[in-house]
């Protein structure tokens, strides 16, 4: 895969349309299993490239790892992009000493229409180093994810709606918790989306259906998730 360093020319509206022209799913579709290629990361899962919960960090309270520096990932081209909402589930921590979250798809997993694709590419235009002293609010809430299709290979990228707006990459989100990929070209520094939250509301407008979350179920699901990565 040939990378290019995220920029506004290399993100522009325009270069989007011509690069996911092949982009024939819709919103409230469920995937479509033929359309994967072949041994793919998306037809390994059923051709839906969101999981129902994300693997879970290494961090001590499971919110994320923190990032540092002011490195820039470099994203290749893709040919597809999904849209998914994932929401906290707590649960004991092994010692007893508070709660771990682990993160429960929470919106059906839809790929996003081609005349929807200038909203991903203005917020992945958005990716920015976050300064060193900006205010953080102390709430929890959703994480959002945009998966990058290329050829049947995945890549995520989770943003926050709550804290920080941390961003956070993974090579792919069936294995990899956000902000742990080893893959080189996603290496990041703090990031976030410029704007805040008020940037992200035409992307969540684009979010599935909601899905009904029982929380014994999803904090079983997500330790599963865990325990096989």
């Amino acid at each position: 895969m040939e990378n290019t360093k995220i920029s506004a020319a290399a993100l522009s509206v325009a270069a989007l349309a011509s690069v996911l022209t092949g982009c024939s799913g819709d919103a409230g579709s469920s995937g479509d299993q033929g359309s994967a290629a072949a041994g793919s990361e998306l037809a390994a899962h059923d051709g839906v490239a969101c999981p129902e919960s994300l693997v879970d960090s290494s961090d001590r309270y499971g919110l994320g790892v923190d990032l540092e520096g002011d490195a820039m990932p470099e994203l290749g081209g893709y040919d597809a992009v999904w849209l998914c909402e994932y929401v906290p589930i707590d649960r004991p921590q092994e010692d007893g000493n508070g709660t771990f979250s682990s993160w429960q798809v929470a919106t059906t997993p839809v790929e996003l229409a081609e005349q929807d694709l200038p909203v991903v590419a203005d917020v992945l235009d958005r990716l920015t180093v976050a300064p060193s002293d900006m205010d953080c609010t102390a709430d929890l809430g959703p994480r959002e994810l945009i998966v990058l299709v290329d050829g049947g290979d995945l890549t995520g990228v989770a943003i926050d709606v709550f804290g920080c707006g941390t961003v956070r990459l993974t090579d792919d989100p069936y294995l990899t918790a956000p902000g742990e990929s080893t893959d080189e070209a996603l290496e990041s520094g703090s990031l976030i989306v410029d704007g805040g939250r008020a940037a992200l509301d035409d992307l969540r407008a684009l979010l599935g259906p909601a899905i009904s979350i029982s929380a014994t179920a999803s904090a079983s699901a997500a330790a599963g998730t865990s325990a096989s990565s």
